[in-house]
């Protein structure tokens, strides 16, 4: 049985869209989960100054008399993803329950699991990549360095293979920005559609710039908490993940 989800209707978000429409995968007091699209951040980063945030939409949103049903102070992002991938963008409605839930992320209680395709046939199942992770020197991306790069983990586990590729599960309980896609290049399962790290998949554009492109990574749930008070946000596989899609 297929889930029916709330949505939430915010303006100027995708490129050529007046208004998008986002699923609401989780809401209580103080706490909002949207379902993030490819090419757009939950908040405004230094790295991508050219697109577009949830937040930002929210709050233009807000100030046009939109959302009476949402009694938010304020806006308040938790953690950033990139705007190649898709999943859940975790949002704090307000100053109480951003302080509590940055809490939990700084202090490595949150789960994150993502899911991605690669084009790999490695034999193995499970894999674990803990190379620390550096702000590149003078691009907009990471490298690994046992100098200046902070500690860093994620687990890998297969999921299932698709012919030539392979459908992978990646777990942290600390989310550096970019580091599932390092590290799962730095494991020999390179990422569908990741030209950012995959060497021999880049392509640029007439002035030099690698192009944006959505990639087969998706943030599929995060959960924190104990067994007896669990909380777990879940977010659906996109349709980019479908065999009959790989096929086209």
């Amino acid at each position: 049985m297929s889930h029916e989800y709330k949505e939430l209707e915010l303006p100027n978000l995708l490129s050529g869209k007046t208004s998008t429409k986002l699923k609401i995968l989780f809401e209580v007091p103080g706490i909002l989960a949207l379902e993030k699209p490819s090419g757009v951040l939950i908040d405004a980063y230094p790295w991508y100054p050219d697109f577009p945030s949830i937040i930002y939409s929210l709050k233009q949103k807000k100030a046009l008399g939109g959302l009476p049903e949402y009694p938010f102070e304020s806006n308040y992002g938790i953690f950033a993803l990139e705007p190649a991938m898709s999943g859940i963008a975790l949002i704090a409605t307000n100053k109480e329950s951003s302080n509590y839930l940055r809490n939990l992320f700084g202090s490595y209680k949150m789960l994150f699991r993502f899911v991605f395709l690669a084009k790999s046939k490695s034999d193995k199942q499970s894999l674990i990549c803990e190379l620390p992770i550096a702000k590149h020197y003078r691009e907009n991306k990471v490298l690994v360095s046992n100098k200046t790069g902070k500690k860093s983990k994620t687990l890998f586990n297969l999921i299932d293979k698709l012919g030539d590729y392979q459908l992978w599960e990646a777990r942290t309980d600390y989310l550096r920005m970019h580091q599932i896609r390092l590290h799962a290049m730095e494991s020999g399962i390179p990422i569908l559609g990741d030209r950012l790290y995959n060497i021999s998949d880049q392509k640029e554009d007439q002035v030099g710039n690698r192009r944006f492109e959505p990639i087969l990574l998706h943030l599929r749930s995060i959960e924190w908490g104990t067994d007896n008070e669990k909380v777990q946000i879940f977010s659906p596989m996109p349709d980019s993940f479908s065999s009959s899609a790989l096929n086209k």
